[in-house]
C-alpha cells in the first residue's frame, strides 16, 4: 500500500508546480499513456517528470512495471528530458543513495530499465543528475558509485 508520506509527496509537487503557472499533469508510471496525444510527437522542448516508485512499494514488479513505461515514454519522446522521482522521501535528509531500499530500488529499476552502464544511460533523455543518482546507486556495471561524479550528486 502507498505510504502516506508518498502520497503528500505527490501531493505537494503538484501544488508547486502549478504554483508556476505550468499545467500540471503528475502521473506515476502506472498512470502515464506513452500515446498522449497531448505532448509534441517527439517531446522536443518537453520536460517530463516519472514517478518510478513510491515509499512502501518498492519492490521487484513494481522497478519492472515503471522501467517499461520509462523505455517506452523514452523512445518515442527522445528529444525530451526526463527526470524521475521516488515519492514519500522529501522530508528525509538523506540522498536516495544512502537510503538502503532506495539504492536497492533504483538499481533494480536501472537493470530493467536496460541502464546497466553509464554510456548507455548518456545517450537517452534522462537527466544528467539523474544518470549521477544511477552512478550513485550502483546501478553501472562500468562505474564505481563511490567516485564523485562530475557535475552531479
Amino acid at each position: 500500500m502507498r505510504d502516506k508520506q508518498a502520497n503528500s509527496d505527490m501531493k505537494r509537487f503538484g501544488d508547486e508546480v502549478g504554483k508556476l503557472g505550468v499545467p500540471v499533469s503528475a502521473r506515476s508510471y502506472d498512470e502515464i499513456d506513452p500515446d498522449d496525444a497531448t505532448i509534441p510527437r517527439d517531446g522536443n522542448r518537453t520536460a517530463f517528470t516519472i514517478t518510478i516508485g513510491m515509499r512502501g512499494e518498492l519492490n521487484h514488479a513494481k522497478a519492472k512495471k515503471s522501467a517499461r513505461v520509462w523505455q517506452r515514454m523514452a523512445e518515442r519522446y527522445h528529444k525530451g528530458i526526463f527526470y524521475l522521482q521516488i515519492a514519500g522521501y522529501d522530508d528525509d535528509p538523506r540522498e536516495l543513495w544512502e537510503i538502503k531500499e532506495t539504492r536497492k530500488y533504483i538499481g533494480q529499476w536501472a537493470r530493467f530499465a536496460g541502464l546497466d552502464r553509464i554510456d548507455i544511460a548518456v545517450a537517452t533523455p534522462l537527466d544528467p543528475d539523474w544518470i549521477a543518482v544511477l552512478a550513485k546507486c550502483g546501478a553501472f556495471r562500468d562505474s564505481d558509485p563511490d567516485l564523485p561524479i562530475r557535475g552531479g550528486p
